[in-house]
């Protein structure tokens, strides 16, 4: 790959260097500026990469990665990697010196952080290239004193709340500016080969993945991703918010959802640039608790005891796999306390080698236990109870000193449950002897506990089912109107012809109606019509006014009305790329092969088998949420592409038009319709909300019934719900569903108008040459959900894999849903 950001480009300073130079400093605290980026402990004799800080560049960069290099499949999880040792990351402890809670040690990255791959640790990869490509992202965790600057910040914020609120009334129009820490942008030191970084998939990493445009459109190494929303499937999620590395391994966690019970914090101290120390907060992870162990132990004496004790140790009686329903023998994990079936195992070989047959997933792939989970923990090799995961500090002060296993990697402080919430006891337990809780383990309690525990399991299953932070994502680059995608060819146009073409007169209501044969055609006028014409809005990229961007909290973006807005009046066209079937079929594989069940899907049906999908190019229409009471509807256009006046030819477009009057304030939606079998949860409020997204089983069966014979082509019918339709991972019940602040789907489908609402809006008509197996009143849905089986997973040989049908609807893999 011809990358503009390797490691053989030296680096040219810059005017904000030799302002350094110059001694010029900021301020730590001020409200609007930027601070310099500086290398930590850069060897000033290797030549050092021009890291790609400019957008232009790393725009460009990621943009011919994802044209020129053919998306392939990692083999996750059938064959993963382990995780890689950070082997140029040098730490030295400093005896006897706490930082904070933690252990302070100094940190060095070594000469050959610049010069070999972080994953092969090699100047070469074994396709014998050295081109390195440089990561695009930043150190986290820098600290100021104590805090990390970005605690800092949310302190400041919560403080200038409260003085804003005085100044508000004395002002109403003071201007919002809390004060801040500006967050130094200090560049990461990974450096891979591109073979390398393809094929490490450790906790489901996908780095080809991550670099397409419509999830993070960056080349980011595993440190700047979260490991326990990435094996979750919240692939979207596992990149925002902020995140703690490990300083050993090429690990990272949400240090506010998905911080490992047991890790232990370690504050590194680094020599900047200009000679300034500065201090990070890392962390140990449990994955490296039998190094500490093989490290402290004495003698092979004490190696064959801790071998011989965890030998009697009893292991669960239900699979560790969720929504498992086999009846087959179960097999006793050899390292934890955990069970499962053969067939639920879903990891074959690590590393290329093949992997042990007594030993579950967690166990073969390394994966923590959150904290604040619930969990059954093991008392004394004898029976399993009740707990949660607490950090380290939670434990009694007055008991630390006591405990020899305080602090220590492979262990973890649990806080014992009962109904009783005022009693609080704590145990340090070692972290094989925990599970979390999932369902198939209540049934395990005793009668007296089982409502206990299955309380329990639903209150933290409603709440947490979809941790990490929450996420709103803007589309990559915005278009005024459709283009047809890279390396598609001119979208077949269809002709029709109007009997003595426009001859509305030149005013402000010119083409306004349908006493415009081109507007009661349902096509655009052309462009000799003049710019007075009203029934050109496609052509001319033109958005309502009215409509308003904003941040949802609880489903991500969605557009409101600015203004009040009339019944029928023209919002915006659904603009996207404009993408054969072909590589309609290849974007869905891409989602089904990425097990991402936050996948961007923005689909919208045009008829013989094309699609726009606005998934990387868009404008405001894209961030329309669904709704059961929608006040908008989509429909099909067509706007001209040239031939005459009696033989024009078109090309078709979606747009999307007011279905009632809406007030200013209202949130713009429409309902999406969902053509699946996966029930997808709705958010929508309205009262006749169903809880699902999508038309229920009556209404999908009475579409197949009115449907005309030939009607739809092959790759454009809908599918038969069955009977008994099937829910989303990760999702209880509709009534919970609706309480979660999550992203929400972003899987686009189209309302098909029931008679009656047909009666009620003035959808244009077909035009009179279309073919009457072409409709354009209603797009259909062009992609169902990544989560659903059936249609994508056979045009996806890769996700066959999953052993009964159950796990292929979910795409369960190596984690319960609230684990």
């Amino acid at each position: 790959m011809n990358s503009p950001s390797t490691s053989s480009r030296p680096r040219g300073k810059s005017n904000r260097e030799n302002a350094e130079n110059d001694g010029s400093k900021k301020n730590q605290i001020v409200k609007h500026g930027k601070v310099p980026l500086k290398e930590v402990n850069q060897d000033p004799s290797i030549p050092s990469a021009r890291p790609a800080t400019k957008k232009t560049d790393r725009r460009k960069q990621v943009e011919e990665y994802n044209d020129n290099v053919p998306f392939e499949g990692n083999n996750y999880p059938e064959e993963t990697t382990s995780p890689i040792d950070r082997r140029f990351l040098q730490l030295t402890a400093v005896p006897g010196k706490k930082h904070g809670n933690g252990e302070q040690s100094t940190g060095e990255f070594l000469p050959d952080a610049d010069s070999m791959c972080v994953i092969c640790h090699q100047e070469e990869c074994p396709k014998g290239k050295t081109e390195l490509i440089d990561c695009h992202g930043h150190m986290s965790g820098e600290m100021i004193g104590v805090e990390r600057i970005t605690t800092l910040n949310k302190n400041f914020e919560e403080e200038y709340k409260k003085e804003y609120k005085e100044l508000l009334k004395k002002d109403k129009n003071a201007p919002y500016r809390p004060k801040k820490h500006l967050i130094p942008e200090r560049p990461c030191r990974s450096k891979f080969h591109e073979s390398c970084i393809m094929k490490y998939n450790a906790a489901g990493y996908f780095f080809q993945y991550a670099a397409r445009l419509e999830c993070q459109a960056k080349f980011l190494c595993p440190l700047h991703v979260c490991n326990r929303c990435n094996v979750g499937h919240q692939r979207q999620t596992a990149y925002a918010g902020e995140l703690i590395e490990c300083a050993k391994c090429l690990r990272a966690f949400h240090i506010d959802t998905c911080y490992p019970a047991g890790a232990r914090d370690q504050y590194v101290e680094f020599k900047m640039g200009d000679k300034t120390k500065k201090n990070f907060e890392f962390l140990i992870c449990p994955a490296h608790a039998e190094e500490e162990s093989t490290e402290s132990a004495s003698s092979e004496k004490k190696k064959m005891a801790v071998k011989k004790d965890s030998g009697k140790r009893p292991n669960l009686k239900a699979c560790c796999s969720e929504g498992c329903t086999l009846e087959s023998k179960l097999i006793n994990c050899r390292s934890c306390v955990r069970s499962f079936h053969a067939e639920c195992r879903e990891v074959i070989k690590i590393d290329g080698q093949p992997v042990s047959n007594d030993l579950c997933e967690k166990c073969l792939c390394k994966d923590d236990v959150p904290l604040n989970v619930p969990v059954l923990a093991l008392w004394e090799n004898k029976d399993f109870y009740l707990a949660k995961t607490v950090g380290w500090y939670d434990f009694p002060s007055q008991r630390r000193a006591s405990e020899s296993n305080f602090e220590k990697l492979g262990y973890t402080v649990v806080q014992w449950l009962s109904g009783d919430s005022t009693a609080k006891t704590f145990s340090i337990v070692p972290v094989q002897n925990v599970a979390p809780l999932i369902d198939e383990y209540v049934r395990l309690a005793k009668p007296g506990l089982r409502s206990f525990w299955k309380k329990t399991f639903d209150d933290y299953n409603d709440k947490g089912c979809l941790f990490g932070p929450y996420v709103s994502k803007l589309v990559y680059q915005q278009w005024k109107t459709s283009k047809l995608g890279r390396n598609i060819t001119a979208q077949v146009p269809t002709t029709t012809s109007i009997a003595g073409g426009c001859t509305c007169k030149d005013n402000a209501e010119k083409c306004s109606d349908e006493s415009c044969d081109t507007v009661s055609e349902g096509v655009e006028c052309p462009p000799e019509c003049g710019d007075s014409c009203n029934n050109r809005n496609v052509s001319k990229g033109f958005v309502n006014p009215k409509l308003l961007l904003r941040d949802t909290k609880i489903k991500g973006y969605g557009i409101f009305a600015k203004g009040d807005i009339a019944q029928g009046e023209f919002l915006a066209e659904y603009v996207g790329e404009l993408i054969d079937p072909p590589e309609k079929a290849r974007r869905l594989q891409i989602i089904a092969i990425s097990r991402d069940f936050q996948a961007n899907q923005y689909m919208m049906d045009l008829g013989k088998g094309w699609a726009v999908d606005a998934a990387r190019y868009g404008n405001l229409s894209r961030y329309i949420n669904h709704s059961c009471d929608p006040n908008s509807t989509s429909y099909h256009t067509a706007i001209v592409k040239g031939g005459r006046a009696d033989n024009r030819m078109y090309e078709r477009r979606v747009c999307v038009r007011a279905t009632r009057p809406i007030a200013k304030g209202e949130e713009i939606t429409f309902c999406y319709q969902m053509e699946s079998t996966v029930e997808i949860p709705c958010l929508c409020g309205a009262d006749n909300c169903t809880g699902y997204m999508g038309r229920g089983e009556e209404e999908a069966e009475e579409d197949e019934k009115t449907k005309k014979i030939g009607k739809a082509k092959k790759d454009t019918k809908k599918v038969k719900p069955n009977k008994k339709r099937l829910r989303a991972p990760s999702v209880r019940e509709a009534t919970t569903a609706k309480k979660r602040q999550i992203s929400e789907p972003s899987s686009r489908a189209v309302p098909r108008p029931s008679s009656s609402q047909q009666a009620s809006t003035s959808a244009p008509r077909r035009p009179r040459s279309f073919n009457a197996q072409d409709p354009v009143e209603a797009p259909e849905m062009a992609s169902r959900s990544s989560r659903v089986a059936s249609k994508v997973q056979e045009s996806c040989p890769a996700q066959e894999s999953h052993r009964d049908e159950a796990r292929r609807v979910s795409f369960r893999t190596r984690t319960s849903k609230c684990e």
